[in-house]
């Protein structure tokens, strides 16, 4: 189980709007009928809820879909995936699944999802209906998804890697770490032949498996929790610990490069530029360190309420060309250069936001722990659309044809 991410998340939504709790709630009411099954498909009359102040958005997004999925409340852990029209807002399904954590994967026409009730499950694309599922030995936990040519990747919770045919969801191999309290609260990144994952608990540090088979070709311990998502660019992987450092290692060793030190926990996935590598803490700063020292270079610091020192996800960095665009928890989502760490702008939204937005033709979209998905003119902020999901959202929203 999480501790100090679910602790933070419990925070989060207990401070929502009420209205988004009213909405939730009477959401789940109304489907509470579907019937006991983990997945229920329910298509929506198109709704668009339009702002005073809204802006159009660029005409190609009319062939884009945004996916969101919801964290859920209560003991079932009752979550969906939502597909919007990303220009206009619309509403086109629900699928209700397992709450997760997790960012969905979209690969060639189908969503893969590892949702807290312990299934793996791929989903048609443009319906929402299920094409398989997979239920995870190690019980209801939340799983993380990365897809690499005929494999679903997942890590979990308890600590478990799995690697599944993308076609079928036939098990191709598990790999476990077995200390105590022993977890993976991140997705795995997977480059030349190489699964690389973050662990917690007894056996804290960063793993690296051969993608085909999962034995373990090294492994890089840590003295405290590695719970940020890896990232690998140029032979080297990036990710952060609990205790505030941002650990750079050879890729093909594990041998540490450098680790550099923030003013908090680390998360979140970092992003990654051509000198400089950037990431989100837990003391609501946004930090910029030197890619070959790991020195820091700028700092900026988020303004506004925070409802905790960090939670699911953490808020996260994107970086798209010279900016750099971040969810955060002080419930906005800002644009700052990336040189420079000057701020181009920020749009206030209705709760924290948990999650990297994604920047697709000219437009930033964004979701809040209050359930909310935004669509935000990247060159402004200006609002695109709002479109209320079933319930919290922690996960970052996934843009695809």
């Amino acid at each position: 189980m999480r501790i100090f991410q679910r602790a933070a998340s419990q925070r989060a939504r207990q401070c929502a709007p009420a209205l988004a709790f009213a909405f939730v709630a009477c959401l789940s009411v109304a489907l509470a009928g579907c019937g006991s099954s983990s997945m229920t498909l329910t298509t929506n009359t198109p709704r668009i809820i339009p702002s005073p102040t809204a802006v159009a958005l660029d005409a190609g997004l009319a062939r884009e879909t945004v996916y969101a999925a919801t964290h859920g409340s209560g003991s079932a852990s009752v979550g969906f995936v939502q597909a919007f029209n990303a220009r206009s807002g619309a509403k086109l399904w629900t699928m209700r699944t397992g709450g997760m954590y997790g960012v969905p994967v979209v690969a060639d026409g189908s969503i893969f999802v590892a949702p807290q009730d312990g299934t793996i499950d791929a989903l048609d694309a443009s319906t929402g209906k299920p094409q398989w599922t997979f239920q995870r030995p190690d019980g209801r936990t939340d799983g993380y998804v990365a897809v690499v040519g005929p494999t679903v990747f997942v890590t979990c919770d308890t600590g478990t890697v799995y690697a599944l045919d993308r076609a079928t969801g036939k098990v191709n191999w598990q790999f476990a770490l077995s200390g105590v309290n022993d977890h993976s609260y991140a997705a795995p990144a997977v480059t030349n032949g190489v699964l690389y994952f973050s662990a917690g608990g007894t056996d804290a540090g960063i793993y690296a498996l051969d993608a085909a088979t999962g034995h373990v070709r090294w492994k890089t311990a840590t003295a405290h929790d590695v719970n940020g998502v890896p990232v690998v660019v140029d032979g080297t992987v990036y990710a952060g610990s609990e205790d505030q450092q941002l650990y750079a290692l050879d890729a093909a060793s594990g041998t540490v490069r450098w680790h550099g030190l923030t003013g908090g926990g680390i998360i979140s996935r970092a992003a990654v530029g051509d000198t400089l590598i950037y990431v989100v803490a837990s003391d609501q700063k946004v930090y910029a360190l030197d890619r070959q020292s790991g020195k820091p270079v700028w700092s900026f610091q988020e303004t506004g309420y925070a409802v905790g020192s960090g939670s699911a996800t953490g808020g996260a960095p994107l970086l798209v060309g010279s900016v750099l665009y971040v969810g955060a928890q002080t419930d906005a989502v800002y644009a700052l250069d990336a040189a420079s760490g000057k701020l181009i702008w920020q749009s206030a939204v209705d709760s924290s936001v948990d999650s990297a937005p994604a920047v697709v033709d000219g437009t930033v979209f964004a979701t809040s722990d209050a359930g909310t998905v935004y669509a935000l003119r990247a060159s402004d902020g200006a609002l695109g659309w709002t479109q209320p999901a079933a319930s919290a959202i922690y996960a970052s929203p996934v843009v695809a044809p």
